[in-house]
Parts: C-alpha cells; structure tokens; sequence
C-alpha cells in the first residue's frame, strides 16, 4: 500500500483483507489506519491466529489475560475465617486430597455456590 492510497485503494485492499466491504461511512483516515494495523497483527507472532484475536478481543474488553499457572503452584484463599490452599496438577488443581477438573470446581466446593474459579483465588479482577 502506498503512503496515500486512494479512497477507492483503501476500500479495496480493505475487502482483500477482510473479506467484506468496509462500513458504509468510514472516512479515509479510518480505512487507512485499521489496515496498517490490521497488516502489523498479521506479522506478529504475538497475535496471529485464534488465540491471538482471543488476547486482542479479552484487552479490548478490558479483560485481563488468562494467568498460566504452572504445575506445583499453590494458591491460598481465605474464606469465612478458613485458609484454603490448593495445588496446580498437570491436569487439574488438588483440594484436600481430592482432585478437581477446574478452580471453579474448587470454589464451588469450598462456597457451596457458583463461583469463577479465578475470580475466587484472585487471579481475576
């Protein structure tokens, strides 16, 4: 793309790249900016493919990324006076002897309620 494309260039480059017609009313500015950007995402590896439209779409909503808990980790959360910790596995997370499939699961055992696990150890704002 040129340092000044046309708007009729900005329109259809913005078709090649996402396969449909820009919005109706966007202005040349906006065509041009979305499409620079839209090339630096493709080229970076940080954000290329699903998972990376998943990072872009959770820091656009504002919502922090997935903590990656490592194996051997533990957490401790204190609930109703009770300190609860619990073990990150491979596969899982350990709560007093007994294996969970998710900290959801974990947190609905210690509240009694549905809670977001990561919400609950903290993880999540």
């Amino acid at each position: 793309m040129s340092s000044s494309p046309t708007y009729a260039a900005l329109r259809e480059h913005w078709t090649d790249a996402f396969g449909s017609a820009p919005p109706s009313r966007a202005k040349a500015d906006f065509l041009h900016r979305t499409l620079v950007w839209h090339t630096q995402m493709q080229e970076s590896e940080t954000w290329r493919g699903a998972t990376g439209m998943n990072r872009l779409l959770r820091m656009l909503r504002g919502t922090p990324p997935k903590a990656a808990l490592s194996p051997g980790t533990r957490l401790v959360r204190e609930w109703q006076g009770v300190s609860h910790h619990v073990l990150v596995l491979t596969g899982g997370f350990e709560y007093l002897g007994h294996s969970y499939p998710s900290l959801s699961a974990v947190a609905r055992h210690i509240t009694g309620t549905a809670w977001s696990g990561p919400l609950f150890f903290g993880l999540r704002t």
